[in-house]
């Protein structure tokens, strides 16, 4: 007997106990009809207990005297009280009435999706004290206006053998009443592109099963934005209201889903709406993980025509996503028309594309605008990847269409993914350990961007930003040298010197993420490193990432500014010899404000001193690069983040920025002087909003870090206006809005954070125009065979969790000759968030339950 049957037995009890009290209430024969009936439910119940807990139970010879006593009652020969006296003891029977049997009903609408649940039901099904039913269910197209359209149903032929389906119109849950219902599709009618059909919304469901358990379709990155913010439409829906239990596959995971639905609930004054979350989402696993590891995958037809066709190729596996399309709309069309024309001229690697399941009821719905497109590439497609036409496999056709309804065997055969990051198959590709590069559907093409020059007369000298190279621009054509790479340091490494200046003919390079200071000789076109000693504080040892972030040179010094390295190195070129200055470090951390935030950003000279704004505390250091120590000066400041970020003077007045906006102004002559302050600028962003600031022409310069405007300061009537002039960067998606800015001659230089556009703009006439970087064919050849061997290196090395993006640096060509020009992967496989028996560990907990 189940869980579920034992409740409907005693609910009839509970029933027959009321229709008996009734009966002294009634006429003789009413009493004597009342009585019939009621031996007809009682022969009901009899059957009932005989058929699911076996024969010889004592509550069935129980129900077999009170089916003789009603008999006996109709004739004066049995009391109404002894008829309630045999209720009681059959209804207290009832507790012997063994438990051994569980019945779960398994819904699933998308086949392709059906990994969600896979694992769990073959769980059940193996075991011979559970009946386990999987029951493809009809699901709709919603219109553009959101109406119902054609109804589809995913059942035979859809599955593999291992699946016994079950017709849902014989499935009737009212009569079946299962202990356990599994679900997969939590929308109920709130799906914009598919509903479900209405008799399996979770609402309707939970109605009449003992447990609703919510299996998503869906696993997640647990190192992006999911578990970040941004999720509650995936995790507060009303399948996970009306679910008794959630399975999601990590505690990571899990508390991303109970902050998603607790803000959810916040917003509409709803809190505890969900449950106990706590208790009711569990980590458990993901069954899709199963699916992907697991040995029993089975090859179908399809699937060996595939074979015939790679013939040994390397194969990419091609992921387009339907929320991508939706927010990348033309643009992420022209993007999938470019890979495709792509992998026209790569012969030797095969490219085997899998749209999402949904992508074209997407397309109708949302996108009508963009079907008839669709339909033309994926027919095009489809011709070229038709490998029944024994002509194409002659020609070696290297395009394969995936409209299985399975995506495992794509995932075993492919040799790389390539598609969007926003996709479940990104974190199941991953549990595999096989490289995965994510898709840019925006401008690919190779950076040339800074965070400082050094000028000269003739050249513009800048290490790049993105990655280790050293250029050298023309200021007269704007043409681009490559003049090579630092030694001894990465080549795809963001960040490795962000600061350079000039001293006795030589470039010295301040080291951020680089390991040693660079020096590069400009007459006999040579580099040099030169060593210092890491910090062994345990404070700053964790942050060797962001050691220095400026360099200026003084007469014949060189002063490298630290960021997280706990000293201002000094290098005499004379004597070659580098020394420290420590004598503000103490004072700089009684005073830090956050324990993330390095010591200085920012600087300016002033004759023979350096001004350094902190970052990390509301202090001004002034350096003396005579007599190489400090003077602090107190600043007003924030109690906690980002203090100062940037300084700029006239000559005698200074004027500071804080990371909100705000701007202090002062001499620097006193510690008691007078701190003019204005108050935080218009802006929208608090984090660094501005950075640099520069003064000319009695006016600061206030340029945009994080901010959304570049602003000017009139320091003689302390009004603040918005220059226009550089607006349009903030219709690029990026996090910096500028990278650099620089007055040289009376021009600012300035370079783009978003857009990487490299501007000259002239103060005193408004006008500005954009320098095009040009680099020679030779010399990007040069950058991209570097890149591809520092990418093959990461494929072959990668952790698990590592990810490849697409880029200028590594290009989607880059990437197919790296995989062409290898045998194999070192494939490092790391599957420690993948409980790979998810589908076993699910069921158990949950027959627990149900049979304690």
């Amino acid at each position: 007997m189940r869980k579920q049957q034992k409740k409907q037995v005693s609910e009839q009890i509970s029933t027959l106990y009321e229709a008996c009290c009734e009966l002294p209430k009634h006429s003789e024969q009413t009493f004597i009809d009342l009585c019939a009936e009621i031996q007809e439910f009682v022969s009901g119940i009899f059957n009932f207990v005989e058929s699911t807990a076996g024969e010889g139970t004592v509550t069935a010879d129980l129900l077999g005297q009170l089916y003789e006593m009603l008999f006996k009652a109709t004739q004066y020969e049995a009391t109404t009280e002894q008829l309630i006296d045999l209720v009681k003891k059959i209804d207290e029977s009832l507790y012997d009435l063994k438990i051994d049997k569980i019945e779960i009903a398994f819904f699933c609408y998308k086949a392709s999706m059906s990994d969600c649940l896979a694992s769990i039901y073959f769980a059940a099904k193996e075991d011979q004290h559970c009946e386990a039913y999987f029951i493809p269910i009809p699901y709709f197209d919603r219109t553009g206006d959101g109406s119902i359209g054609d109804m589809h149903l995913e059942a035979e032929g859809c599955y593999s053998d291992k699946f016994d389906l079950t017709d849902w119109r014989t499935y009737n849950i009212e009569e079946h009443l299962p202990d356990v219902v599994f679900f997969m599709a939590p929308y109920d009618q709130h799906n914009f592109v598919t509903s479900v059909h209405p008799d399996f919304y979770s609402k309707r469901l939970k109605q009449y099963c003992g447990l609703l358990c919510y299996s998503p379709y869906f696993v997640s990155n647990e190192n992006a934005d999911f578990v970040k913010s941004g999720n509650e439409s995936l995790c507060a829906t009303t399948g996970a209201l009306y679910a008794d239990y959630i399975f999601v596959q990590s505690e990571k995971v899990k508390k991303a889903w109970i902050n998603a639905i607790n803000k959810v609930e916040y917003e509409n004054n709803s809190k505890g709406a969900f449950g106990d979350l706590k208790n009711k989402i569990l980590a458990l696993g993901s069954p899709k993980f199963d699916a992907v590891l697991d040995t029993r995958n089975e090859i179908y037809p399809r699937v060996e025509e595939w074979v015939k066709l790679i013939n040994g190729r390397k194969v990419v596996f091609y992921n387009t996503t339907v929320s991508e399309f939706l927010r990348g709309g033309e643009q992420y069309v022209k993007k999938i028309h470019s890979v495709i024309e792509t992998f026209k001229n790569q012969n030797d690697v095969v490219l085997l594309w899998r749209p999402h399941p949904l992508m074209e009821q997407t397309c109708d719905s949302m996108r009508p605008d963009l079907a008839a497109e669709w339909r033309e590439i994926v027919a095009e497609y489809k011709h070229e990847a038709d490998v029944s036409n024994n002509e194409k496999l002659e020609k070696k056709s290297n395009f394969i269409f995936d409209d299985t309804s399975l995506f495992h065997q794509a995932i075993a055969m492919s040799d790389i993914y390539f598609g969007d990051l926003s996709s479940s198959l990104v974190t199941l590709y991953q549990a595999t350990g096989k490289p995965i590069m994510i898709q840019n559907i925006g401008d690919a093409t190779l950076p040339i961007a800074t965070e400082s020059i050094y000028a000269d007369e003739k050249s513009f000298w800048f290490s790049a930003y993105h990655y280790n190279s050293l250029f050298r621009v023309n200021r007269e054509t704007w043409k681009v040298e490559w003049l090579g790479t630092f030694p001894d340091e990465d080549f795809y490494k963001n960040r490795l010197y962000p600061s350079v200046a000039e001293c006795n003919g030589k470039l010295y390079f301040a080291p951020l993420s680089a390991k040693e200071i660079a020096e590069y000789d400009l007459e006999k076109k040579i580099f040099r490193k030169i060593k210092f000693d890491l910090s062994d504080d345990s404070i700053h040892a964790a942050y060797d990432a962001a050691k220095f972030l400026r360099v200026v040179s003084i007469n014949q010094y060189v002063f490298f500014i630290p960021y997280f390295h706990p000293a201002i190195l000094i290098y005499n070129t004379e004597t070659d010899l580098l020394s420290a200055c420590t004598d503000w470090v103490d004072l700089i951390e009684r005073k830090r404000t956050d324990k993330d935030i390095g010591y200085f950003i920012d600087y300016e000279i002033h004759g023979t001193k350096l001004v350094l704004p902190c970052a990390c505390a509301s202090v001004v250091l002034v350096f003396d690069s005579e007599t190489h120590t400090t003077e602090a000066y107190e600043m007003p400041g924030n109690k906690t983040g980002i203090q100062l970020s940037s300084v700029c003077t006239n000559g005698e007045t200074f004027y500071f920025t804080m990371a909100d906006g705000t701007i202090l102004i002062r001499e620097l002559l006193s510690q008691t002087e007078e701190i003019k302050k204005i108050d935080k600028l218009p802006i929208n962003h608090g984090n660094i909003a501005f950075y640099p600031i520069k003064y000319y022409d009695n006016k600061v310069w206030i340029f945009p870090l994080f901010a959304e405007k570049a602003l000017i300061l009139d320091i003689k009537t302390d009004t603040v206006s918005v220059l226009e002039e550089f607006s349009d960067e903030i219709k690029y998606d990026s996090e910096n809005f500028i990278l650099f800015a620089s007055l040289i001659n009376d021009c600012f230089y300035i370079i783009t954070g978003g857009s990487y556009q490299f501007l000259e703009y002239n103060p005193k006439t408004n006008q500005k125009h954009e320098k095009v970087l040009t680099i020679s064919k030779e010399d990007e050849n040069k950058i991209r065979k570097l890149a591809s061997k520092e990418l093959l290196q990461r494929m072959e090395s990668r952790e698990a969790d590592d990810r490849i993006y697409e880029d200028g640096m590594f290009s989607l060509p880059v990437v197919l000759d790296c995989i062409y020009n290898t045998d194999s992967y070192k494939i490092n496989k790391q599957i420690t968030a993948a409980n790979t028996n998810a589908g076993e560990s699910i069921y158990y907990y949950v027959k627990k339950l149900v049979l304690p």
